[in-house]
């Protein structure tokens, strides 16, 4: 009787067994999911195991919740988890967690698993800022990749480590990419601190860090790394960009094509490498205020075509700082210091040539050596190598980050030949002539960074012909300089790329045979630049700009000829015609475009048939402000001639001619950028003097801001950080002027 009753308890254990999770997808969170929190889901992989490839796509919301992924099992060693936002945006999915001390001091442990993917989710810290720890590598991982997730803390230069492994754990195949890093002391943080081990095989590429208070990027005992393709930005504080240490036995580093505001790359202490172990930084580009690349302690390291600008007022630093080095190649750099020495070497057994050194302010080589023939004469080295006081191949965009560029190859007297190690520059440009210096192939005006497109509408139809063009924003009172000029698509799409992340105006110049009654519009749908919407596009990714272009209203023809000329009487100019520029003649009120004509070869435009009323005539210029403009009464007449535009690209455009029936004055408009905004809005009121009001209201029109002030003929800032994602109205008063814009908070 025992022994069925023990067969008996047998068999309903076994019943009792899970079976593994079926491969598929399985929804978590909101209504009929099949897990209503992370945490349900995790403990179920822990507990079951997987069949097959399982996708756990998490409905958008917020999860306050922390867990551990432990040593599940598998049907097959490739099967995989993954965890993604279902909506495939990445700020949908929230997972935050408020950790009350070191025992729940992570968001996510990753416990002795594989195969695990992190996909278009945010990660979030907050409480304590003690434990801001949001990843956490615990007993030895392999093949964890984090994709297109955004990792953050409440504030700025709030500390805590994003992603990390902890200690006596040995992490193989980890891929970071395509990610946001926002605050923390260091953002990733990779040191395996098993004695005789070392992590393998980690990617850490495409990334945007920034506000970080120490490091961006730290990797120690570590064979097979690649860190490329990021961008870390250190706004006030300078710290380290990328760390790399103790990366010795059966190493190769690859350290590439980065691109650093205030930080430096720091690379020590990875000495035990033999001829085919070696330590790559190539086609990095660093601005930084103290030493821009140090390399110490390291062997077997080619650092190639790296731009570095330094403004150390230090005169110990240097822009690349070499100590303790053996066989290190040092070639086609450019290298900048403000005050300090463009490179310190010491105890160094390799090759330093074929680089271009910018020195002004007489920066040394060395504390030994003070210019290029003295540190010629005393190392050996660069015999090959250009030092100049002038800057010809450096361009400053903004006084704060110096954008390097390649050199000019004809000033080297005996290149040496890198085409075969290392072929393409920062872009994947196959560099065509050699030598060349830095990251870039190409002498240019800015660093590619940024991305539009979009879709070109007026009402209900499509734009399927016509141009996009793309202006500068400027402060100055300058005619625009035009950044892009591309053709719209058939399906009414545009796009332009690699071009530098700044302020812009987007005009929109649809085809004038196909499409006679469209009027030539700016991003915010007007006609005059003044009023359009300046953007700053995202950095990296796409920014999607789209246009609802002006079209002509009926209205009832008349018998009066409207005309006049438009003269550019701008610098090395007398009253030269001006042709091809549309004018508009918009009925008022209310205000609405009714005829559109062009120049012809003399400047001479025409308006016929227009009926009794009131008439504003317009014309535009990207950049330059108005000082008048022409506002006409037809009534009783029969021709109004003379209404002469004058442009001077130096200073405005101006109503001047004879036969004006009416002329009234214009106060400059203001505007509001950059659009959409983020943390901060200006209010642009060039040239108005006087008090001025600033409101801003929500969607329901509850007032969330406001500013009172007097102004000057300059801008007002407004800190928005405050506010939750969505559409705005910002109402300015400026005197007895009012204007409206409509902006988005992303």
């Amino acid at each position: 009787m025992n022994k069925i009753l023990l067969l008996l308890f047998i068999f309903s254990g076994t019943l009792l067994i899970a079976s593994p999770i079926p491969a598929g997808t399985y929804t978590i969170g909101g209504n009929n999911s099949d897990y209503s929190t992370i945490t349900e889901a995790v403990d179920s992989l822990n507990s079951k195991g997987i069949s097959g490839t399982v996708t756990f796509a998490i409905r958008a919301g917020y999860y306050d919740e922390y867990f551990t992924i432990s040593n599940f099992t598998k049907a097959a060693p490739s099967d995989s988890v993954i965890f993604k936002s279902e909506s495939g945006y990445s700020w949908d999915v929230v997972i935050e967690h408020a950790a009350a001390d070191s025992s729940d001091n992570y968001i996510v442990q990753l416990d002795h698993v594989s195969n695990v993917v992190f996909q278009d989710l945010t990660f979030y810290s907050y409480g304590d800022m003690v434990y801001y720890r949001q990843i956490l590598f615990t007993n030895n991982n392999n093949n964890i990749r984090f994709e297109n997730s955004n990792f953050i803390v409440p504030f700025t230069y709030a500390p805590g480590t994003f992603i990390m492994n902890g200690v006596n754990t040995v992490d193989s195949n980890i891929t970071i990419y395509y990610n946001y890093f926002s605050g923390g002391n260091v953002a990733v943080d990779f040191n395996s601190s098993i004695a005789g081990s070392q992590s393998k095989a980690i990617k850490i590429t495409e990334n945007y860090f920034e506000y970080q208070n120490e490091t961006a990027v730290s990797v120690q005992f570590c064979s097979e790394l690649f860190i490329g393709y990021n961008e870390i930005v250190f706004d006030y504080y300078s710290g380290t960009g990328i760390f790399v240490s103790d990366c010795n036995t059966n190493s190769y580093i690859d350290v590439s094509a980065n691109k650093i505001k205030k930080g430096s790359i720091n690379i020590q202490y990875c000495k035990d490498l033999t001829a085919t172990e070696q330590i790559w930084v190539y086609n990095n580009r660093v601005a930084c205020d103290y030493e821009g690349i140090i390399m110490n302690n390291v062997n077997g390291a080619r650092v190639y075509h790296n731009s570095v600008v330094s403004k150390t007022m230090d005169n110990n630093e240097a822009a690349l700082y070499l100590e303790s080095d053996t066989s290190i190649y040092v070639r086609n750099n450019m290298l900048m210091n403000s005050y300090g020495q463009v490179i310190y070497a010491n105890n160094i057994d390799g090759l330093i040539d074929n680089n271009y050194y910018y020195t002004y302010y007489a920066a040394p080589f060395s504390q030994q050596a003070s210019n290029l023939s003295d540190w010629i004469t005393q190392t050996g080295w660069d015999a090959n190598s250009v030092a100049s006081p002038e800057m010809p191949y450096f361009v400053d965009s903004d006084s704060t980050l110096l954008l390097l560029v390649s050199g000019n190859a004809s000033l080297l007297q005996s290149p040496l030949d890198l085409s075969t190690e290392l072929p393409v520059d920062f872009e994947g440009e196959t560099r065509t002539a050699y030598p060349c210096y830095g990251a870039d192939e190409y002498v240019y005006e800015g660093y590619p960074q940024a991305y539009i497109n979009g879709s070109i509408t007026y009402g209900s139809d499509t734009v399927r012909a016509g141009r996009i063009i793309l202006w500068a924003d400027s402060s100055n009172n300058y005619m625009f300089d035009v950044i892009a000029d591309v053709p719209i698509d058939y399906h009414g799409g545009y796009e332009v790329i690699d071009f530098i992340r700044r302020n812009y105006v987007l005009q929109v110049i649809p085809d004038s045979i196909k499409y006679p009654n469209l009027i030539p519009t700016y991003y915010g749908g007007v006609f005059e630049w003044e009023n359009s919407w300046v953007f700053t596009p995202d950095s990296n990714i796409f920014t999607q700009v789209d246009v609802d272009v002006l079209q002509l209203q009926p209205i009832e023809t008349g018998s009066v000829t409207i005309s006049g000329y438009v003269y550019d009487d701008g610098p090395n100019k007398t009253n030269d015609p001006i042709p091809g520029l549309d004018i508009i003649l918009d009925k008022i009120p209310p205000s609405k475009s009714v005829q559109k004509v062009k120049t012809d070869a003399n400047g001479y435009y025409e308006f016929k048939d227009v009926p009794y009323g009131t008439f504003d005539v317009k014309m535009d210029v990207t950049g330059l402000n108005k000082d008048s403009t022409y506002f006409v009464n037809t009534n009783g007449l029969s021709e109004i001639k003379d209404l002469t535009y004058c442009v001077n690209s130096n200073v405005n455009t101006c109503a001047t001619g004879s036969g004006v029936k009416t002329v009234k004055k214009k106060a400059n408009n203001p505007s509001v950028y950059p659009n959409p905004f983020s943390e901060e809005i200006t209010v642009s009121l060039p040239y108005f003097n006087g008090a001025c009001a600033v409101s801003m209201y929500d969607v329901l029109g509850k007032r969330v801001l406001s500013e009172s002030t007097y102004n000057s003929g300059g801008y007002l800032n407004l800190n928005t950080s405050d506010l939750p994602a969505g559409i705005y109205i910002v109402k300015v008063l400026a005197g007895n002027n009012a204007s409206e814009f409509k902006i988005v908070k992303q």
